[in-house]
């Protein structure tokens, strides 16, 4: 892949160098990084565990809460009936020493404190069952207003999940149009510089072919010339006589006469042929 880009890269060069044009027909294409996508998926994940985490801390606290009033309403309801035990045996014992002076007045005495303490504890038994009730409509309120809360949040939730995937499916499109296009514009631009490679190979081919042809054309000429200038020379000096050629043989005869011929032969060395 790598030597793939690297000869698309020198062919766009060589292209650029040759035919400068070209790059003007070439748009740009916006893109989206994979980092712009990855920062912003990361901040939305952390947006989600922000409000999670918020969720969770308020239904602690709520719960915590709760948990604390139900805890106060039974320590306040034990110290209640454990006055009441002690107020009523302490009552009830003195009653017994009472009785045990004086049994008419003890009777007596008895029931109005029985009618006394009747009465008093069906009013703090009233009380008691009003302060109950009251806890109790309190607590359904406060449970009716944290169930419509957490259904808030858990709407608020998927309204924010919705919008975050609707976000991240038009990105993904975006992102895929993009390519697309790019992919496309790029394979527009291979094969327009494969048209013009090949083109210009081809033009350099039938250069050198038709150099090639122009030279053995000029050349042909030449060579039937000295090719038959050779056959001319070598008729002429008859070089395949057994004696050798004929300037060989004539100097040899020249050279023979010159030693019979005194003044010849002078000649003949101040040509420096003998």
């Amino acid at each position: 892949m790598k030597n793939f880009k690297f000869l698309n890269f020198m062919i766009l060069v060589f292209v650029n160098c040759l035919f400068p044009f070209i790059t003007f027909a070439v748009e740009t294409a916006p893109r989206i990084s994979d980092r712009e996508i990855t920062e912003k998926l990361v901040r939305l994940e952390a947006g989600q565990e922000a409000l999670r985490a918020e969720i969770k801390l308020s239904n602690d606290a709520l719960r915590s809460e709760m948990k604390s009033s139900n805890d106060a309403l039974r320590s306040e309801m034990k110290s209640s009936n454990d006055a009441l035990r002690s107020e009523m045996k302490s009552s009830n014992d003195d009653l017994r020493s009472e009785m045990k002076s004086s049994n008419d007045a003890l009777r007596s005495e008895m029931k109005s404190s029985n009618d006394a303490l009747r009465s008093e504890l069906k009013s703090i038994n009233e009380a008691l069952s009003s302060r109950i009730s009251d806890l109790r409509d309190e607590m359904k309120s406060s449970n009716e207003a944290l169930s419509a809360r957490i259904s808030d949040l858990r709407d608020e939730m998927r309204s924010n999940n919705e919008a975050l995937s609707a976000r991240i499916s038009d990105l993904r499109d975006e992102m895929k149009s993009s390519n697309e296009a790019l992919n496309r514009r790029l394979d527009d631009s291979y094969n327009t510089m494969l048209v013009f490679f090949a083109s210009l190979v081809t033009l350099i081919v039938a250069l050198f072919a038709y150099i090639a042809w122009d030279r053995r054309t000029m050349v042909k000429p030449v060579v039937d010339q000295l090719n038959l200038l050779e056959r001319k020379v070598h008729d002429d000096l008859d070089l395949d006589h057994s004696d050798g050629s004929l300037l060989r043989r004539q100097l040899q005869a020249l050279r023979q006469f010159a030693e019979k011929n005194a003044e010849f032969a002078e000649i003949m060395r101040g040509l420096a042929l003998l």
